[in-house]
């Protein structure tokens, strides 16, 4: 008798129903916890498009060090005649190699970094060449997280007052939430995931920072931090969309801070939430902590 194949759940082709943060809110403390150090890193692969981001960066008003990882000289030289000007000893530039997109830079080649700041900000110059839709998405994030001081301000009072919130992701931005979803980055993702102790079961759906920015306490990222992951454990550039161990990767921020027992949420500005959102203010932040399970 022929054995009966017992099919894996259906994957819907769909992202995720959430709920998020409406910012600014009112900040109770204003700044960061005393004694917080706060690190900012920036993939600067499209290296002239960091002077976009300048002016989201003075909207920061605490202090912070500044990291920035690219994959030449000549980029460095670029971003270091622009940006130590502004930022003198407070930035640092490194040169790795153009694997991981902006994901091996931060998480390998400045591992260290990271975990030597308290709360981290991931940033890069994105660009979504593969599709006009996308040319918004990286301004989109940036004033979800950093688009005004008082949205700054705000961030930094919630992880102040809220000793278990591990991430802060921006909103999902609405041409991409059908791609929040496993695509070919299960079987990646499985295995990463039981390297830092966490067992998947095959979800019908998956909640992340899609386009990986976002604040964090370096803390939350440490199961992901700890793999001991080089450059190597990433694939050669190839334009890839997807299937990638950076892809993988970006699907377990949020199981990283569950894992090192932190909560996360989703947050950023407008009134107007689309279909698959849920508005919620600071008083309703436990209807907000985003579901991995």
């Amino acid at each position: 008798m022929a054995r009966r194949k017992h099919s894996a759940p259906p994957i819907p082709q769909t992202g995720p129903d959430y709920s998020y943060l409406r910012l600014p809110i009112e900040a109770r403390r204003g700044d960061v916890a005393p004694g917080s150090k706060i690190g900012v890193f920036i993939h600067a692969y499209y290296e002239q498009e960091i002077v976009a981001l300048l002016p989201y960066l003075a909207h920061i008003r605490a202090p912070f060090e500044l990291f920035v990882t690219t994959d030449s000289e000549s980029k460095k030289a670029f971003l270091l005649e622009t940006l130590r000007p502004i930022y003198g000893d407070a930035v640092t530039v490194g040169v790795f190699d153009n694997r991981g997109r902006d994901i091996a830079p931060k998480y390998v080649g400045f591992r260290d970094q990271q975990l030597a700041c308290d709360l981290v900000l991931h940033l890069h110059t994105k660009k979504s060449l593969h599709d006009s839709k996308l040319a918004a998405w990286r301004s989109f994030m940036l004033d979800c997280l950093i688009g005004s001081p008082a949205t700054c301000g705000g961030v930094l009072d919630l992880f102040a007052n809220n000793p278990k919130l591990g991430v802060v992701a921006p909103r999902i931005f609405p041409a991409v939430h059908p791609a929040v979803r496993w695509g070919e980055n299960y079987c990646k993702t499985v295995y990463l995931a039981r390297r830092m102790g966490v067992r998947l079961e095959r979800p019908t759906q998956i909640d992340f920072p899609a386009g990986s920015m976002f604040w964090a306490r370096s803390a939350a990222l440490r199961p992901i931090l700890d793999l001991g992951l080089g450059f190597g454990s990433f694939e050669a550039e190839g334009g890839q969309v997807d299937g990638t161990t950076a892809h993988a990767i970006e699907r377990l921020i949020f199981y990283s801070a569950e894992r090192a027992g932190y909560r996360s949420l989703h947050a950023g500005g407008s009134g107007d939430p689309e279909k698959f959102e849920t508005l919620i203010d600071a008083q309703d932040l436990e209807l907000g902590w985003v579901k991995t399970s």
